[in-house]
């Protein structure tokens, strides 16, 4: 492949992966204020509409095993380019059910992830053609990725109170013009019809390698930790209800509380980048997930209104803890990352790159919903937030479970090193 071409092309999708976030915050509002749906509610369409992340692997499969006019890429971006734009042209002009929202979410999804799999793939490449500059690679896309979100974050709050939640699906149903320009650069070697058919022939081949790669032991319990560190309930849908309902926090408020946080976060990315953490992954981890809890621990504080005798302003402190819980978000997945871009064998990394990444897409989306059945336990709603300190505290004692398990788990299975990976795909 041509690789300058195609590095450009992951740089797009490094990026679009950062400004598709311009429509999150408008989502948010127009499910909360158009339909009228309450905090637990909101977590379920959230969660129906992230499935095309967690069925990754199949996507992946279909790009490796059916490619479209003999190429498995171009035309691939094309079409979730489209199904982005009319997600939202249909979210602007026609979506006035929970029903429409959660298919139109769901399409919209779907494009992100057909993105996201083809981004990784070439993240893989680049990788394997070079291991030493492993964690350098990953860095570059996450920068690059915080670079669009930076945008995202400033632009999220601000185009919803200059204008609308309405022309900010309008100006997201044009973002995939990134895209369609990555399809058109893109440099990749049409495969003939023999060739076209030999590979059908190998289908056979390669899934069967499939199964005896993902049946040893060690991708297994690798695949279960990723799932571990991230399947915890939250409550971060929730706090958006109280933000905005119970601090009257303006859209502009919290898009600059995310813009401040990815500040930080691309600082932090880059310190990462600077050190090698491949022997101290275990420890990265565990200290991430006390922050989890100290966060939690703020934002209860805030929920109980103890900053009042203080005289201190609530949106100072909210600003720092969702700086600090932004910043978990990102980088707990930059270890997670390297590690299944290590561990993708030969002819099949889009796939199980692709599988990686469904796990945690479903590790995150179960986190979701334990949060939100905690939601609708504690009878919490648009305007009633008595139990949101409970709330908090039972997400806290929950991330106490993955610390234990990361600190009894055998270094092998979460801080992989070069050899120790050349074992695996030997066995």
């Amino acid at each position: 492949m041509d690789v300058n071409r195609n590095k450009f092309c992951f740089v797009l999708i490094s990026f679009y992966m950062g400004i598709c976030y311009i429509p999150e915050l408008a989502i948010n509002y127009f499910l909360k204020d158009n339909l009228g749906i309450n905090p637990s509610m909101l977590t379920s369409v959230l969660s129906f509409s992230r499935i095309p992340g967690i069925i990754k692997p199949i996507l992946g499969l279909v790009t490796d095993f059916f490619p479209l006019f003999g190429y498995r890429r171009k035309y691939y971006i094309f079409i979730a380019g489209i199904l982005i734009s009319i997600s939202f042209i249909n979210l602007a002009f026609f979506t006035d059910t929970i029903l429409k929202a959660k298919i139109n979410l769901s399409l919209y999804n779907a494009g992100n992830s057909f993105i996201s799999i083809l981004g990784q793939a070439i993240i893989v490449e680049l990788i394997q053609e070079n291991k030493k500059n492993s964690t350098f690679i990953v860095s570059v896309d996450y920068i690059i990725g915080n670079i669009g979100y930076l945008i995202s974050c400033f632009l999220q709050g601000l185009l919803i109170e200059k204008f609308s939640v309405k022309f900010v699906f309008i100006v997201s149903a044009f973002l995939p013009i990134v895209i369609f320009l990555c399809g058109l650069i893109l440099k990749e070697t049409k495969i003939s019809e023999n060739k076209e058919i030999e590979n059908k022939k190998s289908s056979n081949i390669l899934l069967f390698e499939l199964y005896f790669y993902l049946s040893q032991k060690k991708i297994i319990i690798t695949l279960f930790t990723f799932f571990i560190l991230l399947s915890m309930p939250v409550y971060s849908d929730t706090l958006f209800y109280f933000y905005s309902e119970k601090l009257e926090f303006s859209p502009n408020d919290i898009g600059k509380i995310n813009f401040y946080g990815t500040i930080i976060n691309i600082l932090l990315i880059t310190i990462y980048e600077r050190y090698n953490w491949q022997n101290y992954v275990k420890l990265f981890f565990v200290v991430l997930k006390l922050l989890v809890i100290f966060v939690c621990f703020i934002h209860n504080w805030v929920v109980k209104q103890n900053y009042i005798q203080y005289n201190i302003s609530p949106y100072l402190i909210i600003c720092c803890a969702d700086t600090i819980r932004y910043q978990l978000n990102e980088l707990i997945n930059l270890p997670l990352n390297e590690i299944s871009a290590k561990l993708s064998p030969k002819n099949l990394e889009g796939t199980v790159n692709s599988l990686f990444m469904s796990v945690i897409n479903f590790g995150t989306m179960l986190s979701s919903i334990f949060g939100s059945w905690i939601v609708n336990y504690y009878k919490i709603t648009q305007t009633n937030f008595d139990n949101l300190c409970k709330l908090i505290d039972v997400c806290s004692l929950f991330s106490l479970i993955p610390i234990i398990y990361i600190i009894i788990l055998p270094d092998q299975y979460i801080s992989i090193k070069e050899e120790q990976n050349e074992k695996i795909k030997e066995n």
